[in-house]
C-alpha cells in the first residue's frame, strides 16, 4: 500500500527544531520538559505533529491524549454562544467584581476597566465579562457550541469553565480555531489517499473553499 499524508516535512522538521529550541531556552526555568506543537490548514488538514520532545523517552502523545486547561482560549465558545443569542461586538457590559454562586472571578490585571463592550473585552481577554456572557447565555449553550466546534473532552456544567477550567487536548482546540477560519466545523485527518499499486483505496474529498 502507498499512502499520501498531509504532512510537510520541511514543517515538521521545523516543527521540531522550534520545540528543542523552546525546551532549552526556558524549560528549566519553568520546570517543564516536554512539549508539544500542531500546525493545522483550516480545513482539517495535519501539517505537523510533535507530541513530545523525544519519542525514544516518551511515546505519549501531548498533542492528542495531554488534557490541559485551556484557560483564556476557551472564551471562544463564550463570546460565539453569546453571539448566537443575540449580543453583538458592540454590546456593552460593565467589568466589575462578579459574584456567581460561590465563584468570584478576578482578572488577571487585577483591576477593573467599567463599561467596555464585547469586542474590546474579547480582545484584552477580560475575565468579568466573560464570566457574565457564560451566566447569561448559560453554561449548557457554551458547552453546546463547544462541542460543535470539536471539543469531545467531558465539559462540566459549572460557571467557572467560561474561562477554561475543563480538560482538554491540544487538537481539540486548534480543531475548533480552524473551524473559525473555515467557517464550518472541520474534522483533522492526516491521510489523503491510499493507493494498491495502481488501484485506488481511498481519497479525501477535497475541501471546500472557507
Amino acid at each position: 500500500l502507498t499512502l499520501r499524508t498531509t504532512l510537510d516535512r520541511d514543517l515538521q522538521k521545523l516543527a521540531e527544531e522550534v520545540v528543542t529550541r523552546r525546551l532549552e531556552a526556558d524549560g528549566q526555568a519553568r520546570n517543564v520538559d516536554q512539549a508539544a506543537l500542531v500546525a493545522m490548514t483550516y480545513d482539517g488538514a495535519i501539517l505537523a505533529l510533535v507530541g513530545g520532545r523525544d519519542y525514544e523517552a516518551s511515546q505519549f502523545n501531548r498533542v492528542t491524549q495531554a488534557k490541559r486547561q485551556p484557560g483564556s482560549l476557551f472564551k471562544l465558545f463564550v463570546y460565539l454562544a453569546a453571539f448566537e443569542k443575540g449580543f453583538t461586538p458592540q454590546s456593552v457590559l460593565v467589568d466589575a467584581p462578579v459574584q456567581i454562586g460561590e465563584w468570584e472571578p478576578q482578572n488577571a490585571s487585577g483591576r477593573f476597566r467599567g463599561a467596555v463592550n464585547l469586542r474590546t473585552a474579547f480582545a484584552q481577554s477580560i475575565n468579568t465579562i466573560a464570566a457574565q456572557l457564560a451566566d447569561e447565555v448559560g453554561i449548557p449553550a457554551v458547552i453546546d457550541m463547544a462541542k460543535r466546534f470539536g471539543v469531545q473532552s467531558e465539559l462540566p456544567n459549572v460557571p467557572s469553565l467560561a474561562l477554561g477550567s475543563a480538560e482538554v487536548t491540544l487538537l481539540e482546540m486548534t480543531r475548533a480555531f480552524a473551524a473559525v477560519a473555515a467557517g464550518q466545523p472541520v474534522e483533522p485527518y492526516a491521510v489523503r489517499a491510499i493507493r494498491a499499486r495502481d488501484q485506488a483505496l481511498y481519497t479525501r474529498p477535497a475541501a471546500g473553499a472557507p
